[in-house]
């Protein structure tokens, strides 16, 4: 029988285009995407409830003990860092005795740093003037989520994003109902002992059905110990510094604005934190395939492929999103939130910034895989000292107040990230103008996000008729669609994103 001509283009772009739908990566972005929305949502309305029957004390001494456990959760040193590196890697070097290895090795460690901890703190919970019944729930819970974290590292390498995310939406409805359950019957040490029982059930399924190929015996290895040590510890690093350089902003409010105007920055803070959501989980999915296709050979060419294409794409599709978000903020926020107005303009700003942030992603994927974790930690302890000394500026120089604290997260965010990507991109080449045709192609969709600005000054809402103010918002969002849709189709048909997503169906039905 003859074989049947391919006469798809033969080049790089769709060959990887071709991996990312016949892998599953767009169905698993989406649903994996989708199901963490709907967790966020879910969990984001239980808090209202919370809130509501603890009461302000009571929330202020609950928001205590959830900053102990959120450095609690640093007790593994990094090694949750390093497994989610290694695993993939190793994996797609097909060396199964060395993921097994690095499993045990990790697992171990982890289970010893988080038993130390907490009973560090369960000892100490006896002595002072501490809530010692909240101290002990979280000594027990830091031990929990430690091994939640490890399972969730498990879920990612082998690609189990579809059963993950059913699995989030299952286990949030159950999380919501106990938590309102507990909290009403029995206070804060009801909300904590629901904490416990989420994150042991959480345990028990993903042990059980997912899947994950896991030996649970003990494996003691001082020397993979200290080289997953010396992997991790800087990766740990990195991360600190990263949730250092996005939380200056709020410092800086609290020590020169004051809590009023931290207030109306955490519009802000809300928008940001919902719009990230969407890169985040997008290059999760992409992550264990990123690091399989470098553990194969260790050739930096095999995975340009990751850090261009999709970087693309993704810049696309996500400044339109940013700026739906920037037409309809103000709307939302003045209709359903009226006391937090002054924030409106900081927000919207704040949303631009997420555009340039989420490019960083397989930027530092591309660092951790060649070992540059030292200085990726680096550059993000140079980011957090740009972010601090432009927010300075615009504060005590301009005197520009909420809004000049916005200007400065954005234009720090676009100084890094250009900073990140040149970095990353010189160990491929180091001519000027590769790095300038890559920056333009990245940062080209930007351009609608200041459409979307222009738009929503025209159509601000002016309170005077919801009806009026909701049709110019309307409006102004399908304006901005029509103006963004040369550039979508022109995305979606020089990467032949619709006929990549067909041919994969008509493939798994052939």
């Amino acid at each position: 029988m003859s074989k049947k001509k391919d006469n798809r283009p033969n080049n790089w772009k769709y060959k990887i285009l071709d991996l990312i739908v016949r892998e599953g990566f767009l169905s698993d972005t989406i649903v994996f995407t989708i199901s963490n929305y709907l967790a966020t949502i879910a969990t984001f309305f239980s808090s209202f409830i919370i809130r509501k029957v603890l009461g302000p004390l009571t929330m202020g001494l609950y928001t205590e003990l959830m900053l102990i456990l959120e450095y609690g959760r640093f007790s593994h040193l990094g090694m949750i860092n390093a497994l989610e590196r290694e695993m993939p890697f190793y994996m797609g070097k097909g060396d199964r005795r060395k993921v097994e290895e690095v499993q045990k090795t990790i697992l171990t460690f982890i289970t010893l740093a988080a038993f130390n901890i907490g009973t560090a703190l369960f000892i100490f919970s006896f002595f002072g003037n501490v809530n010692g019944t909240g101290i002990r729930f979280i000594a027990l819970l830091i031990f929990i989520e430690t091994i939640v974290s490890f399972y969730e590292v498990l879920l990612q390498s082998y690609g189990r994003f579809k059963w993950w995310s059913l699995a989030i939406v299952i286990l949030t409805i159950l999380e919501v109902a106990l938590k309102i359950i507990f909290v009403i019957k029995f206070g804060l040490n009801g909300l904590l002992t629901a904490m416990i029982l989420i994150g042991i059930t959480t345990i028990a399924v993903y042990h059980f059905w997912g899947k994950c190929k896991l030996d649970l015996r003990v494996k003691i290895n001082l020397n993979e110990t200290w080289r997953l040590l010396k992997l991790g510890t800087p990766l740990i690093l990195f991360r600190g510094l990263y949730l250092v350089s996005i939380s200056i902003d709020k410092l800086v409010i609290i020590f020169f604005l004051g809590r009023l105007q931290l207030g109306y920055y955490s519009i802000a803070t809300m928008v940001f934190n919902y719009l990230t959501l969407l890169p985040k989980f997008s290059y999760k999915t992409l992550y264990p395939k990123f690091m399989r296709a470098f553990g194969k050979k260790e050739n930096l060419e095999d995975i340009k492929k990751y850090l261009v294409i999709p970087n693309r794409v993704f810049s696309c599709f996500y400044s339109v999103l940013i700026g739906l978000t920037i037409i309809l903020v103000p709307f939302c926020v003045a209709y359903f939130l009226p006391r937090f107005r002054n924030g409106i303009f900081a927000a919207q700003i704040v949303a631009f910034s997420t555009f340039f942030s989420a490019l960083l992603y397989a930027w530092n994927y591309l660092l951790i895989a060649i070992y540059e974790q030292k200085r990726l930690a680096l550059l993000y302890g140079i980011s957090a000292v740009i972010t601090l000394v432009v927010n300075l500026f615009f504060i005590k120089v301009l005197h520009l107040h909420l809004t000049g604290v916005a200007f400065a997260t954005l234009i720090s965010q676009i100084i890094f990230t250009t900073l990140l990507i040149c970095y990353g991109y010189g160990y491929y080449t180091r001519k000027l103008f590769e790095h300038l045709k890559l920056l333009f192609a990245m940062y080209f969709p930007s351009l609608l996000i200041v459409i979307a600005f222009f738009l929503n000054m025209a159509y601000y809402p002016n309170l005077v008729s919801v009806r009026r103010d909701l049709f110019g918002a309307v409006l102004s969002c399908g304006l901005f669609l029509l103006i963004s849709s040369p550039l979508m189709y022109h995305t979606v048909k020089k990467y032949g994103l619709l006929e990549r997503l067909f041919e994969s169906k008509k493939d798994k039905n052939a």
